[in-house]
């Protein structure tokens, strides 16, 4: 299921903002590593799956970032 899931979907019936939409994705990631947000920061609680070596997902469902 995993395999086979598009955000966006494909075809006729695709989103039509998919282009914004990941545009916006990589602009906010972009801001979040150009501005240092994560620096120093530590996961709790959430246990990674990773399917191939670009794709993953969090198992618990639910990953805590604490700030030291």
């Amino acid at each position: 299921m995993h395999r086979d899931w598009f955000a966006f979907s494909l075809g006729a019936r695709g989103c039509l903002a998919r282009n914004l939409a990941q545009t916006e994705l990589l602009l906010a990631t972009q801001a979040v590593a150009r501005e240092g947000i994560l620096e120093g920061a530590t996961a709790l609680g959430g246990e990674i799956e990773f399917f191939e070596w670009f794709s993953s997902a969090l198992i618990t469902e639910k990953l805590e970032l604490t700030w030291s």
